[in-house]
């Protein structure tokens, strides 16, 4: 594990921000601001938050053996292999929407995939590039952009739209394949019931 991580558990109960004050009613922009400080001083920020899989959250940090993209083979896979994937893999599980669907094989098995869609929240866009993942036990170098220049090469698309869990990622992976941030990470509402 690297020494520049932190790593934030935040129970729903102790984590609350409300308008009434009913439960601790932190600012709404605790967290983001923790982590951008966070961020400024050089750390990277994992906020595991009591919804996640923490399964998914073990997997993110144990180690990992590396792969080269040149040794891997590009597929385009069917729908369901790719959500079957994202389900087991991906923090956020599989999406609806994923149209094109990419993945790389080491060894005929399947180490990661990238899918794309019609843009689910901005519609000025022509595709969105919806999920991102890698086997756990891998980190594979250059596969996202081996990945990201076939579906450029292939699709040719106007513009693409991505978005980005910033409480888990930094989002140098969208830099690195040349995408431009438009908006800055807000916090998002989420609902529970006790």
């Amino acid at each position: 594990m690297k020494d520049n991580l932190f790593i934030e558990i935040n129970p729903t109960i102790s984590h609350t921000s409300t308008e009434t004050g009913v439960f601790d009613a932190r600012d709404k922009h605790y967290h983001i601001d923790k982590m951008k400080y966070a961020n400024e001083h050089g750390y990277n920020v994992i906020n595991v938050w009591q919804w996640d899989d923490w399964n998914k959250i073990i997997n993110m940090l144990k180690p990992k053996e590396k792969l080269y993209a040149r040794k891997l083979e590009l597929k385009e896979i069917d729908k369901q292999i790719a959500n079957e994937f994202l389900d087991l893999y991906h923090i956020q599980n599989s999406c609806y929407g994923n149209e094109i669907n990419l993945g790389l094989y080491y060894n005929n098995q399947f180490v990661q995939v990238m899918t794309f869609g019609k843009p689910r929240y901005n519609k000025n866009y022509q595709y969105e590039l919806l999920r991102l993942c890698s086997h756990p036990n891998y980190i594979i170098v250059g596969g996202t952009e081996k990945l990201f220049k076939h579906f450029i090469n292939t699709y040719q698309p106007k513009s693409v739209i991505s978005y980005c869990d910033v409480s888990k990622f930094t989002g140098n992976v969208y830099k690195r394949l040349g995408f431009k941030q438009v908006t800055k990470p807000q916090p998002r509402e989420h609902w529970s019931k006790k």
